[in-house]
């Protein structure tokens, strides 16, 4: 799993998020203890706002022998027709769109904004998970989240009014974020 902080957000516009290189810091303190995962600071890299799209043409020809997929919760998937050139998304990359634990489950074609339905083709193989497949032959499945009910924001309200998020971030993470005093409103 590749995870990739955000340089310049182009949907959302907050004084309160810490810049590129902090978030990329707390990203590898974060992951640093499974092997399965890295950090790339390529949108760190780029100038402007931080598209998808780029991203994943970027990985796309990085990895033309490979398949893989681009990790997405259900909540954002209703708000894809406002990023940049979304309808070449599924061009480029599979989606794997993780059903949060508390979030409403859609079974379907409705499981799919509307925007984008016509894109998509039902398939249910035998013995195997269900999906939609794109007219460039790529998936877009829906998985379920087994687990606690945790989101950054929650997090971060939770360092803001100074409660406990203990079992919810490494140590290591709440040392730096405290350090650098982060989320904290002060």
């Amino acid at each position: 799993v590749i995870f990739i902080p955000t340089a310049v957000h182009p949907l959302k516009r907050s004084k309160n998020i810490p810049e590129g290189r902090k978030r990329f810091q707390m990203l590898k303190l974060a992951t640093r203890d499974n092997p399965d995962f890295e950090v790339s600071d390529l949108e760190l890299k780029r100038k402007g706002p931080s598209y998808t799209i780029d991203t994943l043409k970027y990985f796309s020809k990085k990895y033309k022998r490979r398949e893989f997929y681009f990790i997405l919760g259900s909540e954002n998937l209703y708000g894809i027709d406002k990023w940049k050139d979304y309808s070449e998304l599924f061009e480029y990359s599979n989606f794997a769109i993780m059903k949060r634990p508390g979030v409403r489950s859609i079974k379907g074609k409705s499981a799919i904004p509307s925007k984008l339905r016509k894109m998509f083709v039902f398939k249910q193989p035998k013995n195997d998970i269900a999906y939609f497949q794109h007219k460039s032959s790529k998936k877009l499945i829906f998985l379920n989240i087994r687990g606690i009910r945790i989101s950054s924001t929650k997090v971060r309200k939770l360092i803001r009014d100074k409660k406990s998020v203990r079992y919810f971030i490494p140590n290591r993470l709440y040392t730096y974020i405290m350090k650098n005093n982060l989320y904290t409103g002060e």
